[in-house]
């Protein structure tokens, strides 16, 4: 859907408790912005993980994809079955759910026929006829677009289990104060990039590129001066790698 985006507290996990919970555990519409219970073992799900990377590929597709910024689009948002429809020059996007409990039977409206991708899935969907039912089961979603879009992998970062043949990353001490410890590990060498977001996605620092390093452990200061108390994300890139850790901040 065009426009900016609000997601709310931990949605992309699927956070089980109610929008109207307070903090001693009643619901009142008086509580709907109160702080609500931070569920880190959620990481640990995989069935939560697997709805984190969905987020997070949605919203590189949207970041990465100049259709999204169209004023050339439908939508039909009411009721349990809902479609979108996107286009520009370079791509069309038919976008289909089903919020029900139980099937549904979706017109999905394709903008033209031919071979339709799915962008979650990678799967393939041969179109003859654009208004061809689709049954959709409780739950189902899909994003088809037009031409084939690799969807982007270790979107999950550091959440996931770890990779052995991945960058390793962690932060300590954490939660820490003024100064951390960035440790990882390389498996090849590469030029590093270190930046620091707060969790609206603005950087709030950088540290300069690092000249290639070697195979092997390597550590580095952070200095977290100024930063205020908070939450932040410490990414680590190497070309074809990145990693992202999580880091409190506590003065």
């Amino acid at each position: 859907m065009p426009g900016p985006k609000m997601v709310w507290q931990f949605g992309e996990l699927g956070y089980d408790f109610a929008i109207n919970r307070c903090p001693d555990g009643t619901n009142s519409n008086d509580c709907r912005t109160a702080n609500k219970p931070i569920r880190w073992d959620y990481r640990d799900v995989q069935e939560r993980r697997k709805l984190y990377n969905v987020y997070a590929s949605l919203i590189a597709l949207k970041k990465n994809e100049p259709v999204f910024e169209t004023t050339n689009f439908t939508q039909n948002v009411v009721g349990a079955v809902k479609t979108i429809h996107l286009q520009d020059d370079n791509l069309k996007v038919t976008v289909v759910g089903n919020f029900d409990i139980v099937p549904q039977v979706v017109n999905p409206q394709f903008q033209q026929t031919g071979t339709w991708y799915n962008y979650l899935t990678g799967a393939t969907l041969s179109v003859t006829n654009p208004t061809a039912n689709l049954t959709l089961q409780p739950g189902e979603y899909a994003v088809y677009t037009s031409r084939l879009i690799n969807r982007p992998t270790n979107v999950l970062a550091a959440r996931g289990p770890r990779n052995t043949t991945a960058l390793r990353l962690t932060a300590a001490p954490n939660p820490a104060a003024t100064t951390a410890t960035l440790s990882y590990e390389l498996t090849t060498a590469a030029p590093v990039t270190v930046s620091i977001t707060n969790l609206m996605g603005a950087t709030v620092r950088t540290l300069p590129t690092t000249s290639r390093q070697a195979i092997g452990a390597h550590e580095l200061p952070l200095s977290l001066k100024g930063l205020a108390n908070g939450v932040y994300l410490v990414r680590v890139s190497t070309g074809n790698q990145i990693q992202t850790t999580r880091l409190v901040v506590q003065h």
